[in-house]
């Protein structure tokens, strides 16, 4: 199977060069928004295609989902989607993967915030509270399942989800909306867009804080949020387009084997001009975050500057063929107390193209590949292929192939992270965690076959998929160090998995329409994965199998949905400061119940809206990794779940 893969993965990349276009319009795939069928997918290619024809597994969740799914964070909905893992480790902190391998600090699944990184810079994982986007201001997500590296780089290893804001025409106007809910939460969040002649303008603000899980009495996170934009028309069939945003946040997480507070701003300001088919990207991305309530020597800081620019082309070949070519320059300054040396520079380049080929109505093929060089790793090669088969409007079949990298992060690579503890002989043992200068990146390399179809008012969709991951980065166990008497110091490295971690899996949806304004759906994931991984990720790669089901209906002003999640059961690592000689322990599976209720006033009401949000309705109490013992024995941080009850007012004007 190994030779097999490799052997398609490089056809694949034969295919983008040497058979040098798009497809007809059809109506996409969309098991959220039966409604949405003329949306345009933008994340799954360089060249906006349907669900139907994208070049990979990819589901859209609207901005009308998110206001009836009965969910207060952007992780917790994405739950619905089947494939992608969500764990909440902390109360509004949560964790979320593509086909198995989650973590604490997960970085292995690339989140974009209007196709740019929303990822901080020492972890390079997602900190959602801190990604500078205002609820009201959120169009949609498009989660797309498999490597995407030969589009996006690092970190798309496992897939990509964007969050894709809305246009200042798409607003026309203003919202505003006010929630209040059990444990002290409440959010107010307001936004205006207009147009006037060439100019089109957008705002945006968000303030949102709630209290604990385990102890309502301690809050759990505070977030303020800013985004706007300014687009205007200039001569010559050109349009600029700035954007900013800046979010400001105190939110409890839960880091490798101890939990702690985020507590710092992130803002960017951003520049597209676009000229006929020539696109031209500025970006400029600033963090400062402060780890606080760490059992550390210090208090670890970072400062973070990245600054990028990128360039793309469409070139339109002929009536079959249709080319994207491109490439970028970024460099990152970054300032740490915990890394070694304090200051650190990083520089990265890329250059990219996208085929898409049609030579006859019924098939399709897109080729991808990306070069991508990084300061400290070098050149990686990233390829894709996508053949799509359609012999009628009912039925759209999908093999698909591409590999995808993970460059170390600047944790990983510079941190010097020291913590003493006391044990139970009251010696006092130094502990240190250290990166390293040669690591390699991690490759994944993948296949997949799709099927989705339409028999009168049911539609289905059917995924088989198989990957290999190699070089996985984790920490190494912990060994003592020779030190002078009665001092005592254990240390640990950051390395390379030595082993392969191979996985199989698929995923299974339906949704059905029983009478116009009802809609039924369910879907399946299982996945089997196994190899070595690092201590944090479940054992067998996190639960087999994942379930959700539930009903959609909208009938005169009254929306709504009511969902069930179920999770298998996971074992995790027991690992601690002080248990170096970890085992595995079991949490059983859980399960929830969520429902989202919204009425719509018309006549002299006329744009105002109330609603009710019940997340994990029936307060099913459980834990989603392993909960913190004590001090000295945290496990891996998590923190109990409990309901979450919030009722809302919102009025358009």
């Amino acid at each position: 199977m190994r030779l097999g893969l490799r052997g398609l993965v490089t056809l694949c990349w034969i295919m983008v060069l040497v058979i040098p276009a798009l497809g007809e319009e059809t109506d996409i795939f969309d098991f959220f928004a039966i409604e949405a069928e003329a949306i345009r997918t933008i994340t799954a290619s360089r060249l906006p295609l349907s669900v139907r024809q994208a070049p990979a597994t990819i589901y859209v969740i609207s901005s009308e989902d998110l206001a009836q799914m009965g969910v207060q964070t952007l992780w917790d909905a994405l739950r619905l989607v089947p494939g992608v893992d969500v764990m909440s480790t902390r109360t509004f902190y949560g964790e979320v993967s593509i086909r198995g391998l989650n973590k604490s600090l997960n970085n292995r699944t690339l989140v974009l915030l209007d196709g740019k990184p929303a990822l901080n810079g020492p972890f390079d994982s997602t900190f959602w509270e801190g990604i500078p986007v205002v609820w009201n201001t959120i169009d949609r997500i498009e989660v797309v399942l498999g490597p995407a590296s030969a589009l996006y780089g690092a970190n798309a290893l496992n897939g990509v989800i964007n969050i894709i804001t809305k246009t200042p025409e798409q607003l026309n106007g203003g919202t505003v909306r006010y929630a209040a809910g059990e444990r002290q939460t409440h959010l107010f969040d307001l936004a205006y867009g207009q147009r006037q002649a060439h100019i089109r303008y957008l705002v945006g603000a968000e303030y949102r804080t709630t209290h604990q899980f385990e102890n309502a009495g301690q809050r759990a996170s505070h977030v303020r949020k800013f985004h706007g934009l300014i687009d205007t028309e200039l001569p010559g069939n050109t349009r600029l387009r700035l954007s900013g945003g800046l979010s400001d946040y105190q939110t409890q997480f839960a880091v490798g084997v101890s939990q702690a507070f985020y507590d710092g701003t992130t803002g960017y300001l951003r520049a597209d001009l676009n000229r006929r088919n020539t696109h031209v990207r500025v970006y400029w991305n600033r963090e400062q975050p402060a780890i606080l309530d760490l059992e550390t020597a210090i208090v670890p800081e970072v400062k973070l500057n990245s600054r990028e620019v990128s360039l793309e082309q469409t070139v339109s070949i002929s009536a079959h063929h249709n080319l994207v070519i491109g490439g970028s320059a970024r460099q990152d300054d970054v300032q740490s107390n915990v890394y070694k040396p304090g200051e650190v520079q990083q520089t990265q380049y890329a250059l990219f193209a996208e085929h898409v080929w049609q030579p006859v109505s019924s098939w399709t093929v897109v080729s991808s590949g990306r070069w991508d060089q990084h300061s400290q790793t070098g050149w990686v090669f990233s390829p894709r292929t996508s053949l799509i088969f359609s012999p009628n409007a009912k039925h759209v079949f999908r093999l698909a192939a591409g590999s995808a990298f993970r460059n170390p992060t600047l944790t990983e690579r510079y941190v010097i992270q020291e913590q003493i503890i006391q044990t139970s002989f009251n010696v006092p043992v130094t502990l240190s965690v250290v990166g390293s200068s040669n690591l390699k990146p991690e490759r994944v390399r993948q296949i997949e076959l799709a099927h989705t179809g339409r028999f009168g008012p049911v539609r289905t969709t059917l995924v088989g998929f198989h990957y290999r991951l190699r070089h996985m980065i984790g920490v190494g166990q912990f060994l003592f160090v020779p030190e002078a008497l009665p001092n005592l110091r254990a240390q640990a490295e950051y390395k390379n998995s030595v082993e392969e971690v191979e996985a199989w899996g698929g995923e299974l949806g339906t949704e059905i329409e029983v009478v116009p304004g009802w809609v039924l759906f369910a879907n399946h994931s299982h996945q089997h994965i196994r190899g070595e991984f690092e201590f944090q990720v479940a054992k067998n790669g996190g639960p087999v199998h994942k379930f959700n089901g539930g009903v959609r209906m909208q009938q005169g002003g009254i929306s709504a949905t009511l969902w069930g999640h179920w999770v298998g059961q996971t074992a995790w690592s027991d690992a601690s400061t002080v248990n170096l000689d970890a085992q595995y322990t079991s949490i059983g599976d859980y399960w929830q119940l969520n429902m989202g209720v919204r009425y719509t006033f018309s006549g002299v009401m006329e744009g105002l809206s109330v609603g009710f949000q019940a997340f994990n309705m029936t307060n099913h109490t459980h834990f989603e990794t392993l909960p913190a013992r004590n001090k000295l024995e945290p496990g891996l941080g998590g923190e109990v779940m409990r309901r979450r009850l919030t009722g809302f007012l919102a009025y358009e004007f």
